[in-house]
């Protein structure tokens, strides 16, 4: 029988791995259809770690996320009307 003290270090352990795990990560670019390194900061330091390469893959990211919520939303043949609209 767990505590609440064990189920919490228990929750801190599975915390702490998440984040080590995410650290790990490689320095590659994000969007799926480019596999760039990212290059490093001129001034060495951010905040978040950086997902994209350059703005033109961020942009990229983010218009194949919207498509893909598109697609699940309306199906795969209102989505292909959709893009005969277009």
């Amino acid at each position: 029988m767990l505590t609440a003290c064990s189920e919490r270090r228990s929750a801190q352990i599975v915390r702490h791995r998440v984040v080590n795990d995410c650290q790990r990560q490689s320095d590659t670019c994000q969007n799926p259809f480019c596999k760039s390194i990212i290059e490093a900061l001129p001034d060495g330091w951010r905040r978040t770690k950086r997902r994209y390469c350059s703005n033109r893959c961020k942009l990229d990211g983010y218009a194949l996320r919207r498509a893909e919520a598109l697609l699940n939303k309306v199906g795969i043949v209102r989505f292909h009307e959709l893009l005969d609209q277009a």
